[in-house]
């Protein structure tokens, strides 16, 4: 089963988008506190991750790079979420 790691600080998206993905068969963990992405990725082991880039400190950027920079999440597909047009 693909495991997905949704990363935003609005609990409703997160709520939504688990549902949704959880209806169509993938396992999905929510985070909403984006200072713990990378621990609960570490603990997770996602195959894709979705991530808000619009969140307080630190934000989706900053998060994307502290993944990245670890090898485990080098190659790990990254789909940005984001208001920002």
């Amino acid at each position: 089963m693909t495991k997905i790691m949704i990363v935003d600080d609005d609990v409703q998206v997160t709520t939504l988008l688990g549902k949704l993905l959880d209806m169509e068969g993938f396992e999905t963990t929510t985070v909403n506190d984006s200072s713990k992405a990378h621990e609960t990725a570490n603990s997770v082991k996602p195959d894709v991750i979705l991530l808000d880039l619009m969140m307080p400190d630190p934000d989706g950027f900053k998060v994307c790079r502290i993944l990245r920079a670890d090898p485990q999440f080098m190659f790990i597909p990254i789909i940005i979420l984001t208001a920002l047009d």
